[in-house]
């Protein structure tokens, strides 16, 4: 598949993402539930770990060394090859409990940085001690890069308890914990994930270490009311602005998304759109957000430079 399509399009792509939110699809689909097949199996989980990182590096050596002489507008930008990884900002529901505590250093070292130090040529440590076991290392990653770029989806944070009860915290058979997306009575999106801009700041900060190019692939909230969009959006550019100014290295950002979408097993009810679709006439209607953040970018236009607090406040 890689093949085909470098050799349809590839000369006319300069930045590519072999896998969108690989963690996702092994927490997903083996312990959490909600993806298809649904089959608690940590076992399982371990081996499609091991097998996408696999994929990743036979993609990423396949795009870097079969590339043919490049065209089009993109021809001179440097050829990258990453992933979009899907980042949240774990904290305890309870900061003096332990069991929460030791939860969100988990969450953080399984969900956030496995798959960073393993795209890294570091140990591969797909596993939870007592939970998910170890699958055998991928040989062809180790001790070498294998992204050119660092691609970070974030939306919200990750709240654990131990032992949780009731609606707010989501749980699943096996697992003596549950998550929340967001703080009880704060306003919160159609998935139910709270406004949390400080998450993607530490997001950020807690990549740079890999002294890699930052890519924020994906940022939005479902709001078909465009309630909340405008402050999301901004809020989040301004911790990009902040982080900018602290020294990363972030190329560029990505809104999720421009239109409506299917939003995987939430099918076509939550509304990511920065322009609404009706999916009965298929006509599109930009909402008031879309218009706010068209403002934003030709505020920023001239001279690629980074969002400014102040120009951003400005904008009504």
């Amino acid at each position: 598949y890689v093949k085909k399509i470098i050799q349809t399009i590839g000369n006319r792509v300069a930045l590519w993402c072999t896998f969108n939110e690989p963690v996702i699809m092994c927490v997903g689909k083996y312990l959490a539930g909600f993806q298809p097949p649904a089959e608690y199996s940590p076992e399982n989980c371990s081996k499609l770990f091991r097998g996408i990182l696999k994929s990743h590096v036979r993609a990423y050596d396949l795009i870097h060394s079969e590339m043919p002489s490049r065209r089009g507008p993109w021809r001179h930008h440097k050829l990258m090859v990453g992933y979009a990884h899907n980042m949240m900002d774990f904290v305890p529901s309870r900061h003096w409990h332990p069991m929460e505590r030791f939860l969100t250093f988990v969450g953080r070292g399984f969900y956030n940085q496995s798959w960073l130090d393993a795209t890294a040529g570091k140990k591969q440590n797909f596993s939870i001690t007592g939970l998910v076991p170890q699958a055998p290392e991928v040989k062809e990653a180790l001790g070498r890069l294998t992204t050119d770029f660092i691609g970070i989806n974030y939306y919200s944070k990750a709240i654990m308890r131990w032992r949780a009860r009731g609606e707010s915290f989501e749980t699943s058979s096996g697992l003596p914990f549950g998550i929340a997306f967001a703080d009880p009575g704060k306003p919160k999106s159609e998935m139910g994930w709270g406004l949390h801009p400080d998450g993607l700041g530490r997001m950020i900060r807690s990549v740079k270490p890999y002294g890699l190019p930052i890519f924020i692939t994906e940022n939005g909230i479902a709001d078909g009311k465009d309630q909340y969009r405008k402050e999301f959006t901004q809020e989040h550019l301004l911790e990009i602005a902040k982080e900018i100014k602290s020294g990363a290295d972030i190329r560029g950002y990505y809104h999720w998304s421009l239109l409506d979408n299917f939003e995987w097993v939430k099918g076509f009810g939550p509304r990511f759109g920065l322009v609404e679709v009706d999916y009965k006439t298929l006509e599109r209607k930009p909402r008031p957000s879309f218009y706010w953040y068209q403002s934003a970018i030709h505020s920023h236009l001239e001279g690629h430079q980074p969002p400014d607090e102040k120009k951003l406040k400005r904008i009504k």
